[in-house]
């Protein structure tokens, strides 16, 4: 599982490409994005993807208190 937590465009060339090829190359991958602001990712990998869009400390915070 990739997990991108408020990654931008300003260098999708550091996280966010390598994150999406990554998952395209693996069939077994998952790709997870969390941003308050632009969800993004490849159609390739969208049956592979959870976008939550929302403040990450609240995203984050509520999935703590889930009692898995």
């Amino acid at each position: 599982m990739y997990l991108e937590l408020g990654v931008g465009m300003n260098t999708p060339v550091i996280i966010k490409y390598p994150f999406w090829k990554w998952t395209l190359d693996n069939s077994d991958a998952k790709f997870v994005t969390i941003d308050a602001n632009q969800i993004m990712y490849p159609d390739q990998i969208k049956t592979r993807t959870l976008a939550i869009k929302g403040d990450i400390d609240l995203v984050l915070g509520n999935l703590q208190k889930l009692d898995c």
